[in-house]
Formats: structure tokens, C-alpha cells, sequence
């Protein structure tokens, strides 16, 4: 058997869940390029860019969240 110690003030210091708009309010993305179909494109190649997704999902009311590593 193997013990481990789960650090839930460590792991939600490094992750954040956030829906598109709070992530394009929170770092300022640019949403002048056309050359994105969607905000949810634009975001998800930004977070791509900066740091790592860990996941990607829509809630009840269709909204769109991230969980990534915080950068």
C-alpha cells in the first residue's frame, strides 16, 4: 500500500478553472484577430501557448470553463 498526502491548498495555488470571459478579462487577450472562428478557439490556443489545459467543459447553462495550469 502506498500513502499519499493530498495538498488541496498546494494544488489549487497551481490550477485555475475559469469560463472564456474571465480568462480573455483576466489576461487581457486581444479579440481584434479575425483569424479565429470562435472566442472559444482563441482561448484555447492562447492557454496552449502559456501553459497546460487540463481540461475543458461546458456547464448546464452552456458555458464554457477551462482547468489549466496557473502561469
Amino acid at each position: 500500500e502506498t500513502n499519499i498526502e493530498m495538498d488541496v491548498i498546494a494544488l489549487c495555488c497551481k490550477y485555475n478553472e475559469d469560463s472564456i470571459t474571465d480568462i480573455i478579462e483576466n489576461y487581457d487577450i486581444d479579440l481584434s484577430d479575425e483569424s479565429y472562428n470562435s472566442k472559444e478557439e482563441l482561448v484555447t490556443e492562447y492557454l496552449q501557448d502559456n501553459t497546460s489545459i487540463c481540461r475543458q467543459y461546458e456547464d448546464d447553462y452552456g458555458v464554457t470553463y477551462f482547468v489549466y495550469q496557473v502561469f
